[in-house]
């Protein structure tokens, strides 16, 4: 997946309320392994709270940056935090964890082959009792909706980088079951001619109803489902769907 590190992460900030949530539920656990752990957003929070964190990610600007924030911590912190290039899709860590959680749709990010790999490689990886933690959007509205196509982009947002003023565009193409959304960064630098970059992030999604299925043909079983950080019960009025699961 190709990206401008810079500017995703100036429009990807994560969502309200996910690096409590996720520091909660990783609380009193020793080991907590992050798939995708992108800049070390939520990765650096768990291992200030005292947990052993192995981060997994793929992009090398994405890990560059997570390391350059890992170097600034106090010692003690940095040395809980061990970041790993790999693809989530395929790793052999030789270690199990308490906790593997994979928040900000990453899962998502994968295929469905690739899907039921990673979720294969979690199971082999998380300890007896050990919970697997991810949050994503749910998928229902969008398939109900149908295949469509926005052919004019659409003004999602407008960020600044120091005196740089970057208005960001959206054009989603949907397909059942993926749905291609490119994001188009117009940018207006002093003294210069606006400028324009773009990059595309491909989202396989899923239905409320096919997640156990998925989940379970890689050995693991749905134990709550959450609607959102707060922790209020799934239903159709929810924008994020949190699932935990374990063995079994």
């Amino acid at each position: 997946m190709a990206f401008d590190v810079r500017l995703y992460r100036l429009l990807h900030r994560g969502t309200p309320g996910d690096v409590d949530f996720y520091r909660a539920r990783c609380a009193g656990r020793a080991s907590v392994l992050e798939l995708g752990c992108g800049d070390g957003r939520v990765a650096i929070p768990i291992a200030r709270d005292g947990a052993r964190v192995v981060g997994l990610e793929r992009h090398p600007g994405m890990l560059a940056a997570a390391r350059a924030a890992r170097d600034a911590l106090p010692p003690a912190v940095a040395a809980r935090l061990d970041l790993r290039a790999g693809d989530m899709a395929d790793f052999a860590l030789g270690a199990r964890f308490e906790r593997v959680i994979v928040p900000y749709t990453a899962l998502y990010c994968l295929d469905p082959a690739r899907r039921h790999r990673c979720l294969l490689r979690i199971a082999e990886h998380l300890t007896p009792g050990g919970r697997l933690i991810f949050d994503v959007w749910p998928g229902d509205e969008l398939a109900e909706r149908g295949p469509f196509d926005d052919e004019a982009p659409e003004w999602i947002d407008g960020v600044r980088d120091g005196d740089v003023a970057i208005e960001v565009f959206e054009r989603d193409v949907h397909r059942p079951g993926r749905i291609d959304v490119t994001y188009i960064h117009q940018i207006a630098r002093p003294g210069e001619m606006p400028t324009r970059e773009r990059y595309t992030l491909t989202h396989h999604y899923l239905t409320t109803a096919e997640l156990p299925r998925v989940l379970a043909a890689a050995g693991l079983r749905v134990l709550e489902q959450l609607g959102d950080f707060d922790g209020r019960p799934l239903d159709d009025e929810a924008e994020r769907l949190i699932v935990v699961a374990g063995l079994g």
